[in-house]
C-alpha cells in the first residue's frame, strides 16, 4: 500500500493481517486510515463531503482511495513479483 499527501509519498506499507490505525497530514487536516485484515480504509477526512470515506475497503492492487480536497491518496500496489492486473 502507497500513501501520498500533496502529490508526495509519505509511507509504503504491507496490508498486515492484523488491525492498525494511522493518520496523515493532508492539505486541509489530517486523514485517518484503518487497515485491518489485508485491507484498508479511510475512516475520516478533513474534507466537507466525505467521497473518500465513502469508498470503503480496499485490498487488490490497482484500487484506489482519493480524498481530493485534502490531496491524500492510498493506492494498493502489488508485491515485487505479483502481478499489477489480471485480465480475464
Amino acid at each position: 500500500m502507497r500513501i501520498l499527501a500533496d502529490g508526495r509519498q509519505v509511507a509504503e506499507l504491507d496490508l498486515p493481517q492484523g488491525h492498525r490505525s494511522l493518520s496523515v497530514d493532508g492539505y486541509q487536516g489530517k486523514s485517518f486510515l484503518e487497515i485491518e485484515g489485508g485491507r484498508v480504509r479511510m475512516v475520516d477526512s478533513a474534507c466537507p463531503d466525505k467521497l473518500c470515506v465513502r469508498t470503503g475497503w480496499i485490498s487488490r492492487p490497482g484500487e484506489s482511495i482519493v480524498c481530493l480536497p485534502n490531496r491524500v491518496v492510498v493506492e494498493v500496489v502489488s508485491g515485487e513479483g505479483s502481478p499489477d492486473v489480471v485480465n480475464r
